[in-house]
């Protein structure tokens, strides 16, 4: 019996399980209560806002993208406590809604939510190229953040420092008319400069949203079809926002104002993104859970290696990172499927049999993963491992088999030949002696009829001998052993040959059994009015045969199958080949098959 438990990422003298579960849930519960309290306060100040064009619109969009993200946030959080994306989405919301200081009128107030804003803006472009790990999953993104960071601290501090009005941050912070004088501004008399870096602020900040879509599109093509599903509702957010946005700055410019209708589509997109992000983990985790059912049949019965399987799993889980280990008994450790130790800590499910160690499974939690998904995955893995190893050790004890049983009927033909048929073949010329000796009539009828005896005895064995192992088949091959018994047969028979490939003597011998045995059914069945066709094809790798005839057919399905059947299949099997069997009604049967070749 296989019992999977798992063992929590705690170091030593981790918190009882009752603690530690209360936990869980109190950090995501603060946060969504401190989430409800934040929206409610940013629907209160902006909409009353008399510094804001369309306040209502705004504070219904930026209280609900607050809810929005922080409730995404605590529920990340409390579905994946090892990832620390959770915690990042809600502090993300959280500093949205101090963007609800620009819709007071003081210019000191309203100078901190602008650049409250732009931290915004770039705190979700951060949070969009941390999804799903919560962290920064390349050098590329590390780069690219990095530079994101400079420029935009650069450019906002010549801008606080340069510009007498803040540039404008999107449909959600216009202002009704004139807005607040920046209230950090340093360097008078350079109002012309201060616009200009304005405008390259918000450049900067269309750029940075464009490049994350870019970044996300590369890391789709670059992942596996679970990171794909996972990233693809964000991206689609992020592509959305793009078209919206800037279908609102063009009409904007054009128009000198702007529409409803592009007020409302920005709306819907920005909103859009807390809940694409959460998209994007339940189907992620729901392709996990498909693919799950579906490992086994991936594999198709074909032969599977422990770093197959290992792929196969992490494929599953969309977890390139993912380790299997079995356990050890003799060091009372977990050793990796490349016989490595495993080293302590990180996530890891621990699976047991009969309240004993046996397996384990380390994984990236930060993906998401339920833990039952990971448990299934896993066992479903090293269930496929066991059965590969079940599978191989049986074929190398059918192979034993079939060269054991190969050499026993080459050892007894060599003693029919070499031992006993001398000796028949010396009683026969001591016969004819005494029968020249005896001078009674009677005595030499006796002997005559001994001597018949002994001859039919003599040809009777060399028959067996043959039908054990014929000597034309290890003197000179398959196919000349094969023609000599076709020159007997009833019918006609005809065998040809293809390659030069060499196959072994138990896998030839299988063959040429396997072989005689389908032409005998196919005379028994079809009767002496059939033609019969022996091909054999010696591909590289592979002996291959075929039996067929032009006879009446049978349906496999309305006869059992008999010893004729089974023995083909038996020594085939037993050769590490494998044998198929057609017989379409009116339509004659092929027997073919193969049988491994060097």
């Amino acid at each position: 019996m296989l019992r999977i438990s798992s063992s929590p990422e705690f170091g030593a003298g981790a918190s009882p399980s009752g603690v530690v579960a209360r936990e869980r849930v109190s950090g995501p519960a603060l946060v969504a209560g401190a989430g409800v309290l934040a929206a409610a306060l940013t629907v209160v100040v902006v909409g009353g806002s008399e510094v804001l064009d369309q306040p209502r619109l705004s504070a219904a969009v930026r209280g609900g993208f607050v809810l929005a993200a922080v409730a995404g946030g605590a529920y990340t959080w409390w579905r994946r406590p090892g990832s620390g994306f959770g915690p990042l989405f809600a502090v993300a919301g959280l500093l949205f809604a101090l963007t609800s200081l620009n819709a007071l009128a003081a210019p000191l107030a309203f100078t901190l939510g602008r650049v409250a804003y732009a931290a915004v803006m770039f705190a979700l472009v951060y949070v969009c190229l941390c999804f799903p790990r919560g962290r920064l999953g390349s050098s590329r993104d590390r780069r690219f953040v990095g530079v994101l960071a400079a420029v935009t601290a650069l450019v906002w501090l010549l801008v606080l420092a340069l510009a007498v009005e803040l540039p404008p941050g999107g449909p959600f912070a216009a202002c009704a008319g004139a807005c607040p004088e920046n209230a950090l501004r340093v360097v008078d008399r350079a109002a012309e400069a201060g616009r200009v870096m304005g405008a390259v602020a918000n450049v900067v900040t269309v750029v940075s949203f464009v490049a994350a879509t870019v970044l996300l599109l590369l890391r789709m093509r670059e992942s596996d079809r679970v990171a794909r599903r996972t990233l693809a509702p964000l991206f689609v957010a992020l592509s959305a926002i793009l078209v919206s946005l800037a279908a609102y700055t063009v009409a904007r410019l054009a128009l000198d104002g702007h529409a409803v209708v592009l007020d409302a589509a920005v709306a819907v997109t920005v909103l859009l993104l807390p809940a694409a992000i959460l998209a994007g983990q339940v189907r992620g985790r729901l392709f996990a859970a498909r693919r799950l059912g579906s490992l086994v049949a991936d594999v198709s019965g074909a032969p599977v290696t422990a770093e197959d399987v290992q792929h196969l799993v992490g494929d599953a889980l969309g977890d390139p990172t993912l380790t299997l280990a079995r356990w050890d008994a003799a060091d009372e450790t977990y050793r990796d499927l490349q016989g490595a130790l495993v080293a302590a800590g990180g996530a890891r499910l621990e699976l047991t049999r009969s309240g004993h160690p046996y397996a384990l499974v380390r994984y990236d939690p930060a993906l998401g993963q339920p833990t039952e998904v990971v448990r299934g995955a896993a066992a479903t893995g090293l269930m496929l491992l066991d059965n590969a190893r079940l599978a191989e050790e049986l074929r190398a004890s059918r192979a034993r088999m079939a060269d054991a049983s190969h050499e026993g009927r080459v050892r007894i033909e060599r003693d029919l030949h070499d031992g006993v048929q001398p000796h028949l073949s010396a009683l026969l010329l001591k016969l004819g002696l005494a029968r020249d000796l005896a001078d009674e009539p009677e005595l030499r009828a006796l002997i005559d009829e001994l001597g018949d005896d002994a001859a039919a005895a003599v040809q009777e064995l060399r028959t067996l001998a043959r039908g054990v192992y014929p000597p034309l088949l290890r003197e000179r091959g398959l196919a000349q052993a094969l023609q000599a018994f076709a020159v007997t047969a009833p019918v006609a028979v005809r065998v040809s040959e293809r390659g030069t490939r060499a196959a072994s003597p138990a896998a030839t011998a299988a063959v040429y059994f396997t072989v005689l045995e389908a032409v005998q059914n196919a005379i028994k069945h079809g009767g002496a009015g059939i033609a019969i066709a022996v091909e054999l094809d010696r591909s590289p790798g592979a002996l291959r045969f075929s039996v067929a005839d032009d006879g009446p057919g049978f349906d496999r399905r309305a006869i059992e199958a008999g010893v004729g059947l089974l023995s083909m299949q038996d020594r085939i099997g037993a050769a590490g080949g494998e044998l198929e069997i057609r017989s379409p009604a009116g339509r004659g049967t092929r027997v073919s098959g193969w049988v491994p070749a060097d």
